[in-house]
């Protein structure tokens, strides 16, 4: 969350950073107070904070179902995904593990455009 803030920063209001909350401690559906409490212990917009549970696989259900294909097969927590704006197309994604070399290199090329 840091490095991502931390680009963002970079880049004045041209990128917008958006974080999804798939589960919390216990496993569970996040609330929309932990939720708050994320994004006020990271420096989030709190409009930019989102949960993604529900459905068949629970924690990260519309990331598993519609971007998990994109990622190869395998999917490390926490994860970093480039999408387009104007369409939401997947460009890029990195597990966060990393320093999200091909999602910064895809965010900048965006930025270009």
């Amino acid at each position: 969350m840091q490095q991502a803030s931390q680009f963002q920063s970079e880049q004045a209001n041209d990128l917008d950073l958006m974080v999804v909350l798939g589960e919390n401690a216990a496993s569970e559906a996040p609330s929309l107070q932990e939720c708050l409490d994320y994004a006020n212990q990271y420096g989030a917009d709190p409009s930019k904070v989102f949960v993604d549970y529900g459905g068949t696989f629970g924690a990260w259900n519309q990331t598993f179902t519609n971007i998990y294909t994109y990622s190869g097969g395998s999917l490390g927590l926490p994860w970093a995904a480039a999408l387009r704006g104007s369409n939401l197309e997947y460009i890029a994604s990195d597990n966060a593990l990393q320093d999200y070399p091909s999602v910064r290199q895809a965010i900048t090329e965006l930025l270009a455009e």
